[in-house]
Order: C-alpha cells, then structure tokens, then sequence
C-alpha cells in the first residue's frame, strides 16, 4: 500500500469519526520525503510539509510506540463536551479500519531503521487540542512524516 492508499482510508477514517461528533474533528497523515533519510530531522519535517518548522524536541523511538500512539488517537472516546462520533467509534466498520490501519503501519514499519518521535513548537499542519503526535521514520533512502492531531 503506497502513502496515497493509506492516507486515503485514514482520511475516510477521520471523516466518519468527525460525523455527528460534538466540536471534534481529527486529521492523521503520512508524508512522504523522497531520498530524506539520514538529513536532520528539520530538514525531513520541512520538505514534508512543505513549509518551515520550529521542532520542540525530539526523541528516539520504538516503532510500538508509533502505533500505540496511533492506536489511542484512533480510540478516543473524549467526554460530554467533545467527542467523536462514538456511534460510529463503537461499531464494527470501525473495528475493521482500525484494525487495517493498524496493520498497515505494523508492517510498514517492520523495516524501518530509524523512529523518532517529536513535536511542533511552530508549523504544525493541523490544529491539536485534546492529542496529537508526530513521528519521523527513516527506511532505506527515504524519510516520512507520520503526524496526527484531534481539535475542537
């Protein structure tokens, strides 16, 4: 599955969980960085996104970490105020795309040589509010940015 397929079933994901939500809305997305890997992580993160960044931190990480991080954003469930459509978060469609998308990183990231996690001071492409992460992965010659938030 290229970035266009999983980033296409990630957005129909985020559009049903958005649907008949109380002020939330979710966006998670792979950007690609063609022959980036080894550059710094700035250098990745900019070309990625197209635009300049202000990185916060960073830090080494387990590619578990990255689907776990993933995995939670997904299951959200929020509180009275705010929430995804749990109609939808509570049903078997979601279970399945869940479970795809899962999968899908599981194996991407099985041969990756480097995670990194990190986060945005300035630049980021969505707006967090209630979570949000953001990962760097290096595999062979290229580099990617894995980066998810929910807003009200």
């Amino acid at each position: 599955m290229m970035t266009t397929d999983i980033n296409e079933r990630l957005d129909a994901l985020c559009d049903k969980l958005g649907q008949k939500s109380l002020n939330y809305g979710v966006k998670i997305h792979l950007y690609a960085s063609p022959g980036m890997a080894g550059s710094s992580l700035v250098e990745i993160v900019t070309t990625a996104l197209g635009h300049s960044v202000v990185v916060g931190g960073a830090e080494s990480s387990a590619s578990s970490m990255l689907v776990e991080s993933l995995k939670a954003g997904l299951e959200y469930s929020g509180d009275d105020g705010s929430h995804p459509n749990r109609a939808f978060l509570s049903g078997v469609e979601f279970s399945v795309s869940k479970a795809e998308v899962l999968a899908f990183f599981s194996d991407f990231l099985e041969d990756a040589d480097r995670v990194v996690s990190f986060w945005l001071k300035e630049g980021h492409p969505f707006y967090p509010v209630f979570w949000d992460f953001a990962y760097t992965i290096e595999k062979g010659d290229d580099a990617y940015v894995f980066i998810g938030s929910s807003s009200d």
